[in-house]
Order: structure tokens, then sequence, then C-alpha cells
């Protein structure tokens, strides 16, 4: 009973002993308040040195965004960029949570809306017009033929013309200071009844107006070109030259003189003034002379036409 006694004695000193040393070795061991405060300030360091390292990452980001802007940047955009800076002076500051770079959500999506140009829009606005137009155009005025003469064998008579009138149609491409057309008129006059009366005086005959002198009809078909030089704001001169065919018609004519017609090429040239409405209707006032190549069983009917004409681009 005594060994076992003893035994238990030396094996609780052991015990305790082991149990001691455990507790004074173990993380859980009490430290001063100095130590602590010194521990505290190291963290506050280690933080402080990795939020500076965190801004100059963000800094560096900012940069690359701005670099990559300005690439897009063109010489017009920057003259835009110049007129909302110095609109931006007049308006009101932006506040601090706008202004801040960098900054993430809504705030970010602000600045690209202010640094970045609307290229889109640019594009549509800087489309460039159309360089022509085409144009419809109709006119009418006097149509003043000159003397002329009817031959049958042996006979020839001289003759003159009344004033007649004329009615046009031209289809054509305008550019900025001519156009290119192609036009149709139709003209028709009557013969002078007091030409009939002195060729029968100069027969022999006494002198007697006839009830019909006949009629004189012609059709122009001519390719033109019209040069435009600007007098004053809306106000052109025209100048006009033209080469095409010409069909001449006399018919109802006096007693053995029978119809007769004419197919022959003719030039025009002319000239007038006109009014630009605005950039789609204009007013023209022009004169042109016809001359008729030909020799047929009448000489050659050249003729003036007076027209007033309106033309609408499209």
């Amino acid at each position: 009973m005594k060994v076992t006694g003893n035994l238990l004695v030396f094996c609780s000193i052991f015990l305790f002993w082991n149990f001691s040393h455990a507790y004074q070795d173990s993380s859980y061991s009490v430290i001063d308040e100095r130590t602590f405060q010194l521990k505290v300030n190291a963290l506050k360091n280690r933080l402080e040195s990795f939020m500076l390292r965190v801004k100059k990452s963000k800094d560096q980001l900012r940069s690359n965004q701005e670099f990559s802007v300005m690439e897009n940047f063109t010489f017009e955009d920057s003259k835009d960029s110049i007129i909302d800076m110095n609109d931006s002076e007049k308006s009101e500051p932006l506040s601090p949570s706008v202004m801040e770079l960098p900054a993430t959500g809504k705030q970010n999506s602000k600045v690209e809306k202010q640094s970045k140009p609307d290229f889109l829009s640019q594009e549509i606005i800087k489309k460039e017009p159309r360089q022509w137009d085409y144009y419809l155009g109709l006119s009418m005025g006097a149509y003043l033929p000159e003397k002329a003469g009817i031959r049958e064998e042996p006979i020839f008579v001289p003759m003159e013309f009344e004033a007649g009138l004329s009615h046009a149609l031209e289809w054509g491409i305008r550019f900025e200071d001519f156009s290119l057309s192609l036009s149709y008129t139709h003209a028709n006059s009557k013969l002078s009844r007091e030409s009939w009366k002195k060729w029968m005086e100069s027969l022999g005959f006494p002198g007697m107006l006839p009830n019909s002198a006949g009629d004189l009809s012609q059709d122009l078909l001519h390719f033109e070109l019209q040069y435009d030089y600007i007098l004053s704001k809306g106000i052109n001169l025209l100048m006009n030259l033209g080469f095409g065919y010409t069909i001449t018609s006399l018919t109802e004519l006096l007693e053995n003189f029978p119809s007769r017609s004419s197919h022959d090429f003719s030039y025009l040239i002319g000239t007038g003034v006109s009014y630009d409405f605005n950039e789609f209707a204009t007013l023209s006032l022009l004169l042109k002379q016809i001359g008729v190549f030909g020799d047929a069983s009448f000489d050659p009917i050249d003729s003036y036409l007076v027209e007033i004409g309106f033309s609408v681009a499209y």
C-alpha cells in the first residue's frame, strides 16, 4: 500500500509540472500594452502601403482610358470639344462625386458621356449633299419667224409670218454652274395675208386679201448646254447653246400651192435671266434664236423665241 501511495504522489507532481510549462509556452500568453501598440502600428503601416499601391493602379488605369479616347479624336472633334469646354465653363461645376477619378458605376458612365464625342451623329451631319439635281421645266412664249421664200417653179413668193405661240417641255441635270438638258418645243404661226397681196400685185393682178394665208408649224428637239453666272443672291445670267433637229411644215396655202414640209438640222443660241425662289423652284426669262440648215421647196425658216419658264428640281 505504501508503494502505491508514493507512486500516486509522484505521478501527480509530474503532471502538474508538465501542465504548467505547457500553459506558459502556449500562444495565449499575456502581452503588455506597449507590445500590443507596436503590433497595431505595424498593421496600420501595412494597410497604408496597400492603399497607396491601389491608388497608383487606379491612376494608371485612368490615364490609359484617357489615352485611348484621345486616339479616336479628329481635328473636327477637337474643335467641337473646345466649344463644349467653353460652354461647360459657364455651366455649374460638377459635384465632387462626379469629378473624382477613377469612378465606378453611374459616376463612370457620366464621365464617359462628357468625354467621348458622338461619332455617329457627326457622320450624319457631315454627309455631303448630292453634286447634281434633276429638273423638269415648262415654258411658253412668243414665236417670231423670220422672212422666207416659197418656191413653186417658176414662181417664187417672198413671205412674211405673223407672231405666234410656242410651248416647250425640258428635262435635264443641273450642276453647280451649268446644266445639260433635252428640250422639245412646238411653235405655230400664220403666213401673212399682206405678203400674198403684194405678190399678186407684183404679177399685175388686183390686190386682194385671201381668206386664208396658210399655217406654219415647227417642232424642235434640241440638246442644250446652259451656263449660269451668278449676278446676285438668287439672280443668275443664263447663256444657252444647243444643237438638234427641226421639222417645219407649211399647210393650208393658196390654190396651186400644195402643203409641204422639211426635216433639217438646227442650232440654238440663247440668253436670259433666272430667279431662284429656293433650292428647288426657278423662274426664267429667255430669248432664243433658232437657225435651220436646209434646202427644200421653201427657204429655211429661222426664228426667235421669247420664253417664260418655270422649272422644279428633284
